[in-house]
């Protein structure tokens, strides 16, 4: 009796799991309705919703585009700030995932889901920075109070690679250039990491002369940036944003976890040789480079 008693137990077990596996699989094979929000007008957060519509629509039957028809699951994808503060707060129990600038990122909200860091990691330009550029270890760096709640963190960074993170804390952009004089005679190389005060259509450009002239490099975090007179710069295109947003789509399509707060998988480094020629340095190709940073703990 106790054997017959062991036995129905185990093929309920077996029933369950069964039925269990089912209506996980026929969970996971239902459409899943995808609403891209943006709200932004620049060029690189216009072409990255574009690259992201385009590569969604390869996923096929099973990802629709809103419009779409109602009920079934849901997923919200905000591009750029902007979209990610317009709908962070917003009473919904769809899913968000954000594209975003590491702002949003320290700005929270309530809203359940993930986001890719749309900048490279600091890591990530301290590698480049040791392959291109190894003898070079005194590198400056401006920050906004955007930043100084990460400073710590990216000086113990630096640090672990041997290298030295020399700060120049700025209030507003008019500051910029006199903080950049402060760094010259400091450093060996100057990194840029995104910031609406130091690196605007406005600092750019007097930026870049005072350090050209002053013999030293830029290590950028843009294409935009790498040709407006970085010596080289690692960033990820649009192209390689929306193939990584298109596989965390079907990963979730398919009954897998959102990703909490992830970077760009995808990247590409530049160099700019010209430039690169005229401070001294004799840089490979960015394509070889790239294969080496990969190589790099992060």
């Amino acid at each position: 009796m106790h054997g017959v008693c062991n036995m129905l137990s185990l093929k309920r077990a077996v029933l369950a799991l069964i039925t269990g596996v089912a209506g996980m699989s026929s969970w996971a094979a239902e459409p899943l309705a995808v609403r891209v929000v943006s709200g932004e007008e620049s060029l690189f957060v216009q072409q990255t919703v574009t690259r992201i519509d385009s590569a969604l629509r390869k996923l096929g039957p099973d990802v629709l585009l809103e419009p779409a028809p109602a009920g079934g699951r849901r997923l919200v994808l905000t591009v750029g700030a902007r979209g990610w503060r317009t709908m962070a707060d917003a009473p919904s129990e769809t899913p968000l995932f954000a594209i975003a600038p590491p702002s949003a990122a320290l700005e929270g909200g309530s809203r359940k889901g993930g986001m890719l860091i749309l900048d490279p990691p600091f890591a990530r330009l301290l590698n480049l920075a040791q392959l291109a550029m190894p003898k070079r270890n005194n590198l400056g760096l401006l920050s906004s109070p955007t930043l100084q709640a990460r400073l710590g963190r990216y000086e113990s960074l630096a640090n672990d690679r041997g290298q030295k993170l020399i700060v120049e804390k700025v209030e507003q952009e008019t500051e910029v250039g006199a903080a950049v004089e402060r760094l010259l005679p400091n450093i060996g190389a100057l990194l840029a990491m995104p910031d609406a005060v130091t690196h605007n259509a406005t600092t750019v450009q007097p930026l870049l002369l005072l350090t050209y002239r002053a013999g030293l490099p830029v290590i950028g975090y843009s294409e935009s940036y790498l040709r407006a007179g970085a010596a080289l710069a690692v960033y990820s295109t649009p192209e390689q944003i929306a193939q990584q947003v298109a596989e965390i789509v079907s990963a979730y399509q398919q009954g897998r976890a959102l990703p909490g707060l992830v970077t760009p998988k995808y990247y590409s480094v530049g160099v700019n040789q010209p430039v690169a020629r005229s401070l001294g340095l004799n840089l490979p190709p960015g394509e070889e480079l790239e294969v080496k940073l990969r190589q790099m703990r992060e």
